[in-house]
């Protein structure tokens, strides 16, 4: 079924962004439909909408519904993926709507039930419309969703197979690989479904000619105003931050590293560690002793790399790699990659941001991902004593004693074996959650055993959870 929530939840589901509703009028709804995989996806955001024929009589009809889809895109690409819009409804006729003008929500609830039982009838004679250079990636679709191939058409809905915007990364590799290109790449995460699918990928062109189109495209994205260190300025900084940062954490302040005969020297390796102050980076590098000489870590761009300035330290003067938290999430995963292939060690902070109370948030599945794509194992650290001594916000040492605690490290091959038979977006989310469970054992000092299967139960409860309170409370909404 599905849920409705009403105009009046739009600025909480798009961050309150200035939304210009002239052109149209408009209903969100969250669609709570049975989910297509094993543990499902969530929820997703759909909408109908009105559109204004008198907004702009220079308009066709036609016209118009193009201009609201791209507006709707333009804001959708600002937000997180599972807060963009995924379905999209258009309709001439008044929405339902009570003497005081609020939306009749379970009119409006069997409306978009009929949309979409009428959207998802494909003909049957579209199939065999398809051409061969069409069905390649129909596979494509089918292979990294984990369906069966006669469950996608070229109308199927990618939010309906379960992808979520790592599933598009991995998307845009099997494109790639199987000879195709995106003509839009900025436009992936924008598809809705497979027939929009092909507008923005082209199998035609030569590898090099690929090669050419990506290092034109981000040429072009450089700007002539950013700030270039001379090669013999770089390494007298270097070395400067390396005397400062061994004065900070051997010196100034009081520090304890535990497990260091855990780290392993034979391979490289991700290191996991809980995240609420910007000690904790050098903290994790010294605490690697050599195996932290060279390593990266993966910081977010929109905050590190935000003006020429930073970008001209960060660059220059750390191991830092920047991470998109919204955007471009494939290029900066693609050049997290790349030094993970070429046998660096990196860091990375799975919450994705800094705790600002201490306490450590859930796991990103991001780390799943790259764990799993490249192969390489996991080393889990518990980070003690940095957000008494430094919190987010502040300017000054609140304390001075601070440890790192090394577990066991997880192998590529036990993860591998551990989410063997799993959809991917369930082995990133379930490689995280152990993650974050042996980080626990740590700051807890326990050997709790993970357990998948419990944890797989009890994430389908809670889903089914839920989904129950939250027709109960729509309902209740819509009686009253």
């Amino acid at each position: 079924m599905f849920p409705v929530l009403g105009t009046k939840s739009l600025p909480t589901i798009l961050r309150r962004v200035a939304y210009p509703v002239e052109p149209f009028d408009f209903v969100f709804v969250q669609d709570d439909l049975p989910p297509p995989l094993p543990d499902g996806i969530g929820e997703k955001v759909a909408c109908i909408v009105v559109p204004d024929p008198e907004y702009d009589i220079a308009l066709s009809r036609a016209e118009l519904r193009k201009k609201i889809e791209e507006h709707f895109r333009e804001v959708s690409a600002k937000l997180p993926y599972y807060k963009r819009v995924k379905v999209m409804h258009f309709t001439d006729e008044e929405l339902p709507r009570t003497a005081t003008r609020k939306v009749k929500r379970r009119e409006v609830l069997t409306l978009m039930q009929q949309m979409e039982q009428g959207a998802q009838s494909e003909p049957a004679d579209s199939a065999e419309a398809m051409t061969g250079e069409a069905m390649w990636l129909l596979d494509i679709v089918a292979t990294v969703s984990s369906r069966a191939r006669d469950e996608v058409s070229v109308t199927t809905r990618l939010a309906d197979l379960g992808f979520d915007s790592l599933m598009f990364v991995e998307l845009a590799t099997a494109i790639e690989n199987a000879g195709g290109s995106l003509t839009a790449p900025e436009r992936l995460n924008e598809v809705q479904d497979v027939r929009e699918l092909l507008s923005v990928v082209n199998r035609q062109g030569s590898k090099s000619a690929r090669r050419e189109a990506t290092r034109l495209r981000l040429d072009s994205e450089k700007t002539d105003d950013e700030i270039h260190i001379p090669q013999f300025l770089r390494t007298v900084g270097n070395k400067g931050v390396e005397v400062m940062q061994r004065a900070l954490y051997e010196r100034l302040l009081r520090t304890r590293y535990e497990g260091q005969t855990n780290i392993p020297y034979h391979t490289n390796f991700i290191v996991a560690a809980n995240h609420s102050s910007h000690l904790d980076m050098g903290l994790v590098k010294m605490a690697l002793a050599d195996a932290g000489e060279d390593l990266v870590a993966l910081a977010a761009a929109d905050y590190f790399f935000d003006t020429k300035y930073k970008r001209a330290y960060m660059e220059n003067f750390t191991n830092l790699v920047p991470m998109e938290r919204t955007g471009s999430l494939r290029q900066s995963l693609r050049h997290a990659r790349s030094f993970l292939d070429r046998g660096f060690n990196a860091l990375i902070f799975p919450e994705g941001t800094r705790s600002i109370s201490g306490t450590m948030a859930d796991f990103k599945p991001v780390i799943g991902y790259l764990a799993l794509a490249s192969r390489v194992g996991i080393l889990p650290v518990y980070l003690d004593g940095t957000y008494a001594a430094f919190p987010k916000g502040s300017t000054i040492l609140k304390s001075r004693d601070v440890a790192a605690r090394i577990g066991r490290l997880l192998s590529a091959e036990e993860l591998e074996e551990m989410t063997r038979s799993l959809a991917r977006a369930e082995a990133y989310r379930l490689i995280a959650a152990r993650v974050r469970h042996e980080i626990v054992n740590l700051r807890d000092r326990t050997n709790v055993k993970f357990d998948a299967k419990a944890l797989g139960d009890q994430w389908k409860s809670e889903r089914r959870s839920a989904r129950l309170e939250a027709s109960d409370a729509e309902f209740v909404t819509a009686e009253a």
